[in-house]
């Protein structure tokens, strides 16, 4: 039951994030992108790292 609700909340939020990105401006858009990119970045550096560790 408690995956239930889990999958809603989910559900609910990816589509008000998705229906806000749609409204977003081109260069809000780039902005977003450029977040995603930075933290992707970061984690397989961190990955990275503790793998060679």
């Amino acid at each position: 039951m408690e995956d239930m609700y889990g999958n809603v909340l989910i559900d609910g939020v990816n589509e008000y994030v998705t229906s806000r990105y749609i409204a977003t401006s081109e260069d809000e858009k780039q902005q977003i992108r450029q977040v995603i990119e930075d933290i992707f970045r970061r984690w397989t550096h961190r990955s990275d790292a503790s793998a060679s560790e």
